[in-house]
Order: structure tokens, then C-alpha cells, then sequence
């Protein structure tokens, strides 16, 4: 229930005092004497005088007799003892205390959601509706009416059979550079298919979201099923299309780094590459206008010849956008995790935590929201004992996720009092910044017994590991 009030924890305020947390001493207790703690901290320097090892030793014992103290006064059952505690109060006491837990209970409800703010990132949904909305990178043209709706084959092919089949014989030619190829749409639709309604079945075959009333009605949904096929969940779709490979306008190249490291292309989408990274968006925009000007360059040409050379769109056909990739940006081992992340919003569940944390940092250069909100997810889900300090250490570096630090933070107070018992290791890892957040923390769970206990076996690992350096 977070921090107790201030009448519960003056010998806990005691001894953390002397550390530098927050809490005032009212319980008198053997002090600490400064020259006592700056000999508990590991020292640089190769010899020390017997002072100073007397001192610390001093420390050490002064500390364990108060953890041992601690413990022996504790009773096994807290509630039982809180409840020895105030069984003198008067009434109005209680009430009091009562406001107070209530008052730190929301505070912490506030703390919680403070930390567990971050940038908004947009959804696949979000993305692919602004990719229908502003037609980038378009290879085909839907005809109804007279008015035409520039799309994209490998999307709608990936969720209507109706559309697969209707792209199956589609132009050779780069269709992209051209704004693609005129398809007339005549589907049998209840009350006739207009641009509103086609407006809306587009809408929804990109997004998954209903946004005409008419769209929805049963009548007009069974003849669109006849029609068109029932499309699956939108990231299942595009993971199939992914898989396949269908339509693919692009590929990714890794060429050998090394002697014996075979090249490797990894066939993918443009469209979707623009939609879901402005990094991608500029370079697929660029090599689409320098594309445009190569195929007027060549019309021109033909038409000086007068044209009879044989020249024709099959002849005009441009290769896949090809994207050479240098690894030490974008390892080849992680290119597949990140195209999925790219076409279903998720990371595959089986990635390491070093390779998280580079995908952490490959979304950030390539402008990847969704890879980055993706990895730090998993980050966050696999805070555990074994996990704890690497991701405290990542987190906190200038390259690392705010965000994830500060859930990372949050683990270490909530589960301080079970690695202290269960894990104590854990705790002797952390660094002096990361040790010190923890116990100026006005959440943190644990008994005084347990800080102390983790600040002895802490002080030790430290003292071990300067005099293993001054050794080595």
C-alpha cells in the first residue's frame, strides 16, 4: 500500500538516514560516523590504512546486529503486528491514518500513470488509412463513375480473393511510376455501387473500420461477402502476405559483409515500407520521381526512333525498388523481425533481449515507431530477476528507452523485499544510482531488515570487486 505514514517508519528513517534517503531519525540508535561510511564505499587506492579496515569492519557488525535486531523484534505475521500497533488508537488516530493511506494510495495511482506515459504511436490501422488517404506510392486505379481511386494491388489482394484475382493479369511495367494501371469495378451490390460506398469498402478492406451506416447493412455485407470474399484480421493478411511475397515491388539486399557470407534479399512492399516510416516514405518517394523521369527519358527516345524499334511497356519495365541495407545499421539477422513488426504491429516472441534492445535502436534510426513501441513492450514483459539489471543498465544509457527505465524502476520497488530473500545477487549488481533511486523511493516495498540486508551484501560485492581490480 505504498509508504507508511510518518509515525510508522521513524526507525526506518534511522538507519536510511545514514545512507543519504529521505525520513528523519526520532528513534536513537547507534549513529554512523561519516569517516565510517566513506570507508564502507570501495577505495582507489592500493593500501589502506588499519583505521579504515577497522572502521568498515565496525560497520559491517554495527549493521548486521541492527538487521538481527530487526528481525528478532518483527513478528512472522505483519498484519498481526500492525494490528498490536494501533490497538490503543483512539478513533479519531485511526481516522487520520485511514485519510493518509488513502491520500499515499492515490499518489501512487498518479505516480503509476505519470510513468507509464509516452509518445503516442500510430497503429497499422492509423497507418494504412493514411497511406489509402494520400495514395502514396500507388500501382493501380480503380474506375466507378468516372471517378478513379488510386490503391495499392499488394494490400487489396491481400484481403479480398475478388481483388487477387482481379490483379492476377496486371501491367509488367513499373505501375508505380506510371500511377498505375485503369480497372473498371462493377460489383452486384444491393441499391448499386457507388463512389460513397466504394469510398467505404476501401476504408475498410485498409483500416478494418466500418465509417458508412449503408457498408453495414445485411444485406449490402452478404453481397459484399458473395462478392469479394470475408477478409481475415488485417495483421494476419498482411503476415500471409508477407510469407508470400505476393506482389512484391521491393527487396531488401544484404550483400557479404565477409568472404564466406552469402547475399540475401528480402522481397517486401514499398507501399507498406513508405506507410509505416517517414526514413522509407523519403526514399521511396525519391527513387519513384527519379523513375518517372528514366521512363520519360526513354518515351522520348522511342519517339525520336520514330518508334519502331519495338519498344513497348514490357520493354519500359523497371526491376523491384532494391534497398541495400548496411548491416552495421540493420544486422541481417534482425531484418525479418523487423518486417514483421512492420506489417503486423507485433515482434515475435522468441527474440533474445540483446536483440530487443538493438531493434529498440534500429526503429529510432529508421524512424520506426511501431518497432520501437514493439520492443519495448516485450522488454517490459520480460522484467524478471535475470533480466533486471541489464535492462536498468540499457535503459538508463542515453541510447536506451526512458520509458522502459522507468517501468524497470518501478519492478525493482514493487519486488525490492522478494530479491532480497529470493534473489539477493540480484541486488548486489545494481549500481550505486540505481541502488539509491530504489531506497529514496516512496514506494518501495520492504521491511528495514530487507534494506539493510541488501545494503550489507551490496557494500561487500563492492569492496570485493575493488579489491579484485586493484589485484588484477
Amino acid at each position: 500500500m505504498g509508504a507508511a505514514p510518518s509515525a510508522l517508519t521513524d526507525s526506518s528513517s534511522a538507519s536510511l538516514g545514514q545512507f543519504g534517503c529521505h525520513g528523519n531519525s526520532s528513534e536513537k540508535s547507534q549513529p554512523l560516523s561519516t569517516g565510517s561510511a566513506n570507508s564502507f564505499a570501495p577505495s582507489g587506492h592500493s593500501r589502506q590504512s588499519s583505521s579504515s579496515s577497522s572502521a568498515t569492519a565496525r560497520l559491517q557488525q554495527t549493521l548486521k546486529r541492527r538487521v538481527a535486531w530487526l528481525r528478532r523484534r518483527s513478528s512472522p505475521d505483519p498484519a498481526r503486528q500492525f494490528r498490536a500497533f494501533i490497538a490503543d488508537w483512539s478513533s479519531a488516530d485511526l481516522r487520520v491514518l485511514l485519510d493518509e493511506f488513502e491520500a499515499l494510495h492515490a499518489l501512487k495511482d498518479a505516480h503509476l500513470g505519470a510513468a507509464a506515459a509516452r509518445p503516442q504511436c500510430s497503429s497499422l490501422c492509423q497507418d494504412l488509412g493514411c497511406l489509402l488517404r494520400t495514395g502514396l506510392g500507388s500501382d493501380a486505379r480503380l474506375i466507378l463513375g468516372g471517378v478513379a481511386f488510386p490503391v495499392h494491388r499488394a494490400v487489396l489482394a491481400a484481403r479480398s480473393n475478388f481483388f487477387a484475382r482481379l490483379f492476377a493479369n496486371g501491367e509488367d511495367y513499373d505501375s508505380a511510376a506510371t500511377g498505375g494501371a485503369d480497372y473498371p469495378l462493377d460489383l452486384c451490390v444491393p441499391g448499386g455501387l457507388d463512389p460513397e460506398l466504394l469510398r467505404a469498402l476501401l476504408a475498410y478492406l485498409y483500416c478494418g473500420e466500418v465509417s458508412l451506416a449503408r457498408l453495414s447493412a445485411p444485406a449490402t455485407v452478404a453481397a459484399l461477402c458473395h462478392e469479394l470474399g470475408a477478409p481475415g484480421r488485417l495483421s494476419d493478411d498482411l503476415a500471409q502476405l508477407l510469407d508470400t511475397g505476393h506482389l512484391a515491388d521491393c527487396v531488401l539486399i544484404f550483400e557479404e559483409a565477409e568472404p564466406r557470407a552469402r547475399r540475401i534479399e528480402l522481397p517486401c512492399h514499398r507501399a507498406l515500407l513508405a506507410c509505416r516510416s517517414p526514413f522509407f516514405a523519403g526514399v521511396v518517394e525519391k527513387r519513384l520521381a527519379a523513375a518517372r523521369r528514366h521512363r520519360r527519358r526513354r518515351l522520348v527516345r522511342c519517339a525520336v526512333h520514330g518508334g519502331g524499334d519495338g519498344v513497348g511497356d514490357a520493354q519500359l519495365a523497371e526491376p523491384p525498388l532494391a534497398l541495400v541495407l548496411d548491416e552495421a545499421v540493420l544486422p541481417r539477422r534482425l531484418a525479418p523481425a523487423m518486417l514483421t513488426c512492420l506489417y503486423t504491429d507485433r515482434l515475435p516472441d522468441c527474440l533474445a533481449l540483446r536483440d530487443l534492445m538493438d531493434l529498440h535502436e534500429i526503429g529510432r534510426f529508421l524512424e520506426l515507431p511501431c518497432l520501437t513501441r514493439a520492443s519495448e513492450d516485450l522488454l517490459v514483459e520480460s522484467l524478471c530477476p535475470d533480466t533486471l539489471v541489464p535492462v536498468l543498465d540499457w535503459s538508463g544509457a542515453g541510447t536506451g528507452s526512458a520509458w522502459v527505465h522507468r517501468q524497470a524502476r518501478l519492478f525493482l520497488c514493487e519486488e525490492f523485499a522478494a530479491l532480497a530473500v529470493q534473489a539477493p545477487r540480484v541486488l548486489t549488481q545494481l549500481s550505486r544510482r540505481e541502488l539509491l533511486a530504489a531506497l529514496r523511493s516512496d514506494f518501495l516495498q520492504a521491511a528495514e531488515s530487507d534494506v539493510l540486508s541488501a545494503l550489507i551484501a551490496w557494500g561487500e560485492a563492492q569492496v570485493a570487486a575493488r579489491a579484485a581490480e586493484i589485484v588484477a
